[in-house]
């Protein structure tokens, strides 16, 4: 994550996922480092909001782990949630 002086984001990504245990590590890597060296984000602040849509294998407990290592800023497996986001 990267925030700007202000301590809040300006710019938020969210990326949802679903059944995606084997994938979601490689994509969170990718997409960090897409924003970190992009040239037009330079100093920009960021978050990646990984929002896990009930999935039934690992994904969830995969992104709580990259969570842990403060690989990524936010997960949430609350549909609730994502309707108001995908609203």
């Amino acid at each position: 994550m990267s925030t700007s002086d202000m301590g809040r984001p300006e710019l938020s990504v969210v990326v949802p996922v679903f059944n995606e245990q084997d994938n979601v590590a490689p994509l969170i890597h990718e997409i960090t480092a897409a924003l970190r060296g992009n040239p037009l984000l330079a100093g920009a602040g960021f978050e990646i909001v990984y929002v896990d849509d009930d999935s039934r294998d690992a994904t969830l407990a995969n992104l709580q782990r990259a969570q842990a290592t403060g690989a990524l800023d936010a997960v949430t497996a609350d549909r609730e949630v994502w309707r108001r986001l995908a609203a």
